[in-house]
């Protein structure tokens, strides 16, 4: 019985995080999407950022995280940022999955398996129009 409600919680936690993953997918084609941390401080203290996503693992380290998260809780009306465990998850949906499929490619005609290269993206704001 504890065993469901852990798996329920997690359900309802994934179930979330695919609905935001969704919407930012949307305004990427949409071109409301600003990517990178000085881009994302920029839109979260001119007001203009809806929702801002951060990489839990990345590194940038805690110092970087702190100041985003410190940032969208002052300026967003303490909304805080939605995290992402991976920054591959984010990279690929804020580049149109642009890098991996590139990467995929090359390393099928090489022979070889790359292993993250290409930018990194750990964190991003959805802006309003």
């Amino acid at each position: 019985m504890e065993n469901d409600k852990g798996k329920n919680k997690e359900e309802g936690i994934n179930d979330f995080l695919d609905e935001k993953l969704d919407k930012l997918k949307k305004c990427v084609l949409q071109g409301r999407v600003v990517k990178g941390i000085k881009q994302t401080i920029k839109a979260i203290m001119s007001g203009k950022a809806e929702e801002v996503y951060l990489c839990k693992n990345n590194n940038l380290g805690d110092k970087y995280n702190s100041v985003i998260t410190n940032y969208a809780k002052a300026y967003m009306a303490g909304k805080e940022p939605i995290y992402i465990s991976n920054f591959l998850i984010l990279r690929d949906i804020v580049m149109n999955q642009y890098i991996s499929n590139n990467l995929d490619i090359k390393g099928k005609r090489i022979g070889r398996d790359f292993k993250e290269k290409g930018p990194k993206c750990y964190c991003a704001a959805i802006v309003f129009n």
